[in-house]
């Protein structure tokens, strides 16, 4: 979970303030995050919430909730009233995601997808889809091949090496390239 746009916020209250902000948010946090989970400030503006053992629905409705509070809280900083609306990157924990690498680097792309969506969203990492959308492109990619095989659209390139330590011998660099469809 990571406010948006936290870097015009922290120039609006200053960064003095920024600690007394994120304290904030991280209270709202643990009010709403069960007993059984675990939430912690990850960096800076970035709040991380580990739920054992729950389905995706209930880990969505989680999130679902927090992005809601986050959405309706104001709060209350160097005094001055300001929302921070926050986005939610959801990663299922499963066997293609199971290390801490993977967990924390599928998190933050689907935070990013949030934020670039315009913010104040959930944006949920799935490797199933991931995995039928590599697939897609793999696809697209030996039709295009088979395609540029069938209409001669290969073209053969050639290049000589000439050697800057005067070795002896002629050598070339041969490159098979496909004309763009």
């Amino acid at each position: 979970l990571e406010p948006d746009n936290y870097r015009s916020v922290l120039e609006s209250i200053g960064i003095g303030n920024a600690d007394l902000l994120m304290s904030d948010a991280a209270e709202l946090l643990r009010r709403q995050v069960p007993d059984d989970s675990l939430a912690a400030r990850f960096s800076d503006n970035t709040f991380m919430v580990l739920v054992r053992r729950a389905p995706h629905e209930d880990a969505a409705r989680l999130a679902s909730t927090l992005r809601k509070r986050f959405e309706e809280h104001i709060f209350e900083v160097g005094g001055r009233s300001l929302p921070l609306p926050a986005s939610i990157g959801l990663v299922l924990i499963g066997e293609k995601i199971a290390s801490a690498d993977a967990i924390l680097s599928s998190a933050a792309t689907a935070l990013k997808q949030a934020q670039d969506d315009g913010g104040n969203r959930i944006k949920t990492y799935d490797p199933a889809a991931q995995d039928k959308a590599d697939a897609a492109a793999d696809r697209e990619r030996l039709s295009l091949i088979q395609d540029a095989l069938k209409t001669n659209k290969f073209i053969l390139f050639f290049q000589p090496i000439i050697s800057l330590h005067g070795a002896e011998g002629e050598y070339y660099e041969i490159l098979l390239r496909m004309r763009s469809p």
